[in-house]
Protein backbone atom coordinates (compact mmCIF):
# COMPACT_ATOMS: atom_id res chain seq x y z
CA UNK A 1 0.00 0.00 0.00
CA UNK A 2 1.39 3.41 -0.89
CA UNK A 3 1.50 6.32 1.49
CA UNK A 4 -0.76 9.07 0.21
CA UNK A 5 -0.08 11.54 2.98
CA UNK A 6 1.67 14.67 1.91
CA UNK A 7 4.16 16.64 3.89
CA UNK A 8 3.37 20.30 4.43
CA UNK A 9 4.75 22.48 1.68
CA UNK A 10 7.96 24.20 2.63
CA UNK A 11 8.38 27.65 1.14
CA UNK A 12 11.45 27.66 -1.05
CA UNK A 13 13.85 30.50 -0.34
CA UNK A 14 13.46 33.20 -3.00
CA UNK A 15 16.58 34.36 -4.82
CA UNK A 16 16.27 37.90 -3.45
CA UNK A 17 16.16 36.58 0.12
CA UNK A 18 19.29 34.57 -0.65
CA UNK A 19 20.89 37.77 -1.96
CA UNK A 20 19.99 39.63 1.27
CA UNK A 21 21.47 36.73 3.26
CA UNK A 22 24.67 36.92 1.22
CA UNK A 23 24.88 40.69 1.79
CA UNK A 24 24.49 40.05 5.52
CA UNK A 25 27.28 37.44 5.38
CA UNK A 26 29.52 39.92 3.57
CA UNK A 27 28.82 42.45 6.32
CA UNK A 28 29.66 39.81 8.94
CA UNK A 29 32.95 38.89 7.26
CA UNK A 30 33.82 42.59 6.89
CA UNK A 31 33.20 43.18 10.60
CA UNK A 32 35.30 40.11 11.43
CA UNK A 33 38.14 41.38 9.24
CA UNK A 34 37.99 44.81 10.83
CA UNK A 35 37.99 43.25 14.30
CA UNK A 36 41.09 41.23 13.43
CA UNK A 37 42.82 44.35 12.14
CA UNK A 38 41.92 46.22 15.35
CA UNK A 39 43.33 43.36 17.43
CA UNK A 40 46.53 43.34 15.37
CA UNK A 41 46.81 47.10 15.75
CA UNK A 42 46.20 46.93 19.49
CA UNK A 43 49.09 44.57 20.03
CA UNK A 44 51.45 46.24 17.57
CA UNK A 45 54.43 47.94 19.17
CA UNK A 46 54.23 50.75 16.63
CA UNK A 47 50.64 51.57 17.58
CA UNK A 48 51.42 51.34 21.29
CA UNK A 49 54.40 53.68 20.87
CA UNK A 50 52.40 56.13 18.78
CA UNK A 51 49.22 56.23 20.87
CA UNK A 52 50.64 55.33 24.23
CA UNK A 53 50.04 52.21 26.28
CA UNK A 54 46.91 53.62 27.92
CA UNK A 55 45.13 54.02 24.57
CA UNK A 56 45.63 50.44 23.44
CA UNK A 57 42.87 49.40 25.85
CA UNK A 58 40.46 51.52 23.83
CA UNK A 59 41.58 49.78 20.65
CA UNK A 60 41.01 46.37 22.23
CA UNK A 61 37.54 47.49 23.31
CA UNK A 62 36.72 48.61 19.77
CA UNK A 63 38.01 45.28 18.45
CA UNK A 64 35.81 43.33 20.86
CA UNK A 65 32.74 45.39 19.92
CA UNK A 66 33.48 44.84 16.22
CA UNK A 67 33.85 41.11 16.88
CA UNK A 68 30.44 41.11 18.60
CA UNK A 69 28.96 42.83 15.55
CA UNK A 70 30.48 40.13 13.35
CA UNK A 71 28.97 37.36 15.47
CA UNK A 72 25.61 39.16 15.46
CA UNK A 73 25.58 39.43 11.65
CA UNK A 74 26.63 35.79 11.22
CA UNK A 75 23.65 34.79 13.38
CA UNK A 76 21.30 37.11 11.49
CA UNK A 77 22.52 35.77 8.12
CA UNK A 78 21.84 32.22 9.30
CA UNK A 79 18.38 33.32 10.39
CA UNK A 80 17.70 34.97 7.04
CA UNK A 81 18.73 31.83 5.16
CA UNK A 82 16.42 29.72 7.33
CA UNK A 83 13.52 32.20 7.21
CA UNK A 84 13.51 33.07 10.91
CA UNK A 85 11.16 36.00 11.62
CA UNK A 86 13.52 37.36 14.30
CA UNK A 87 16.25 37.75 11.66
CA UNK A 88 13.93 39.77 9.45
CA UNK A 89 13.06 41.96 12.44
CA UNK A 90 16.73 42.59 13.29
CA UNK A 91 17.53 43.46 9.68
CA UNK A 92 14.59 45.86 9.75
CA UNK A 93 15.96 47.57 12.87
CA UNK A 94 19.46 47.82 11.37
CA UNK A 95 18.10 49.11 8.05
CA UNK A 96 16.00 51.72 9.85
CA UNK A 97 19.03 52.87 11.80
CA UNK A 98 21.12 53.11 8.63
CA UNK A 99 18.39 55.09 6.83
CA UNK A 100 18.04 57.51 9.75
CA UNK A 101 21.81 57.97 10.05
CA UNK A 102 22.22 58.52 6.31
CA UNK A 103 19.33 60.98 6.34
CA UNK A 104 20.85 63.03 9.15
CA UNK A 105 24.29 63.04 7.51
CA UNK A 106 22.83 63.95 4.12
CA UNK A 107 20.74 66.75 5.61
CA UNK A 108 23.82 68.06 7.40
CA UNK A 109 25.87 67.95 4.22
CA UNK A 110 23.12 69.69 2.22
CA UNK A 111 22.79 72.36 4.91
CA UNK A 112 26.49 73.12 4.55
CA UNK A 113 27.45 71.77 7.95
CA UNK A 114 30.86 70.23 8.43
CA UNK A 115 29.63 66.64 8.08
CA UNK A 116 31.80 63.94 6.55
CA UNK A 117 29.19 62.24 4.42
CA UNK A 118 31.59 61.13 1.73
CA UNK A 119 28.86 61.30 -0.91
CA UNK A 120 27.36 58.02 0.20
CA UNK A 121 24.18 59.46 1.71
CA UNK A 122 21.83 58.45 -1.09
CA UNK A 123 23.35 54.99 -1.49
CA UNK A 124 23.27 54.52 2.27
CA UNK A 125 19.54 55.16 2.16
CA UNK A 126 18.70 53.22 -0.99
CA UNK A 127 20.40 49.94 -0.07
CA UNK A 128 18.53 49.51 3.24
CA UNK A 129 15.29 50.53 1.52
CA UNK A 130 15.86 47.82 -1.08
CA UNK A 131 16.53 45.28 1.69
CA UNK A 132 13.33 46.33 3.46
CA UNK A 133 11.39 45.97 0.22
CA UNK A 134 12.73 42.45 -0.32
CA UNK A 135 12.00 41.43 3.28
CA UNK A 136 8.55 42.98 3.63
CA UNK A 137 7.28 44.14 0.23
CA UNK A 138 7.44 41.03 -1.91
CA UNK A 139 4.92 38.19 -1.83
CA UNK A 140 7.67 35.57 -1.96
CA UNK A 141 9.51 37.21 0.93
CA UNK A 142 6.32 37.40 2.98
CA UNK A 143 5.50 33.75 2.26
CA UNK A 144 9.03 32.57 3.07
CA UNK A 145 9.15 34.22 6.48
CA UNK A 146 5.49 33.41 7.27
CA UNK A 147 6.10 29.70 6.67
CA UNK A 148 8.55 29.50 9.59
Amino acid sequence: MTDTSTAPAVAQRPALITFVGILTLIQAFAALGIAILWFIGAFSDTVADTLGEDRTGVIVTVAVVELLFALFFFAVARGVFSGAPWARMWLTVVAGFRIATAGVLSAGALAGLDVDNGGYGLLSMLMPLAVLFVLWGTEKGQAFFAAK
